[in-house]
């Protein structure tokens, strides 16, 4: 099971969904943001563009896997 969103052009869809920010600080997202699962992929085991947020690195990997 693939874990990452690979699409370009969903990539870009989730960061035109908040306006190039980082949907939990606001900070502008730099060229390495993640697209951050919602719920994480270890409690949910699918990659699904609509259950996933743009995030920036350390937003991220602050959340863990709660």
């Amino acid at each position: 099971m693939d874990r990452t969103l690979r699409s370009k052009k969903l990539r870009a869809a989730l960061w035109r969904m908040t306006d190039g920010k980082c949907a939990i600080c606001g900070c502008d997202l730099p060229d390495s943001w993640h697209a951050d699962h919602i719920v994480a992929w270890v409690k949910c085991r699918k990659t699904n563009v609509h259950e996933m947020q743009p995030a920036c690195r350390s937003c991220n990997l602050k959340k863990g896997a709660k």
